[in-house]
């Protein structure tokens, strides 16, 4: 593989810092949480509002002797060394070589993440987390927030026929939804 298949593996989406097996991901400044994007001229966006630009996340190549993602700091040195991606469930996860820590798209919930404000829950494009004891004190409620992605509290446990049945009168009465629904 080369450089601009690896691309094609990586790019269009966000790739958002978690330490493993903890599920934490870094925020920076306060003001939004770790994510980067690859881009096609080797240049690393961050499409989250974070409070500073890591210097050790300036620029990225692709080994292929190696077949691996270099991850460059502004001094030209190698900060990081990333797996391929791999699928694990429906999430996407590169692994930092020789570190705790991987680089994951979460598919079903975070695919809209660079949205900073809600979407408008009434145009087609709305998105729409359903989920059962949501707090947004946890890692999942500030991502949620961060994201500006759109929450309704299921009353009813949705491994349960009355959470199946509130899913569904929830999705009929809000078509505009369409298929941009994921269930927590």
């Amino acid at each position: 593989m080369d450089f601009k298949e690896a691309f094609e593996m990586i790019k269009d989406y966000e790739w958002f810092y978690e330490i493993n097996d903890v599920g934490v991901s870094l925020t920076l400044g306060g003001k939004g949480i770790l994510a980067l994007k690859f881009t096609p001229d080797g240049t690393i966006d961050f499409p989250t509002n974070v409070g500073f630009i890591p210097p050790e996340c300036h620029r990225w190549d692709f080994d292929e002797q190696q077949q691996k993602i270099l991850v460059y700091g502004v001094q030209g040195e190698v900060e990081q060394t990333l797996s391929l991606p791999v699928r694990e469930g429906a999430t996407l996860v590169m692994d930092a070589y020789g570190k705790h820590e991987h680089f994951c798209v979460w598919d079903a919930i975070f695919k809209k993440s660079n949205f900073q404000v809600a979407p408008d829950p009434q145009s087609d494009h709305g998105s729409m987390i359903l989920a059962y004891q949501y707090d947004n004190q946890t890692q999942l409620g500030q991502l949620v927030e961060n994201l500006g992605l759109n929450v309704h509290c299921l009353d009813e446990n949705p491994q349960t026929w009355q959470g199946i049945q509130e899913i569904f009168d929830y999705l009929i009465e809000h078509p505009y939804l369409k298929k941009s629904c994921d269930y927590v």
